[in-house]
């Protein structure tokens, strides 16, 4: 009995490393809905003066804990950003995630006081990203 509960307990442990191979990114999302997502590949996880320090060969970054909502790994690199203003006289304009216009706006603010909660692509000038709306 005790040989199959420690062979069960291994293969429950192989299964768990097996399974945290599939996600190469860890995410860190802030209470703003910002979402940066950084490399798992020599990841290294710090706590200094209120906040998280996540290590890796790409760089250091560091998020106040008082503002870190959650944490998770994923397949995607990218990162969902939360702009706040954009450049002095330009409009910004809101694409849904389809590609659809949704609007030309003077701010970020203004945009998400109309939009329903969502993702959506943000052109400002020649800088585009995406934004989450709670």
């Amino acid at each position: 009995m005790k040989k199959i509960l420690i062979t069960l307990a291994l293969m429950m442990a192989l299964a768990t490393a097996a399974q945290a191979d599939d996600y190469p990114y860890l995410a860190f999302q802030t209470a703003d809905g910002t979402v940066k997502a950084v490399s798992v590949t020599s990841l290294k996880l710090t706590f200094e003066g209120g906040q998280l320090v996540a290590t890796n060969g790409d760089g250091s970054y560091a998020f106040p804990l008082t503002d870190l909502s959650k944490m998770f790994f994923t397949t995607e690199p990218t990162a969902i950003d939360s702009p706040n203003a954009s450049p002095a006289g330009k409009d910004i304009e809101i694409f849904s995630l389809t590609g659809v216009s949704l609007g030309k706006f003077d701010s970020v603010q203004a945009a998400k006081a109309q939009l329903e909660d969502g993702i959506y692509v943000v052109k400002s000038g020649s800088e585009i990203r995406k934004m989450l709306k709670k």
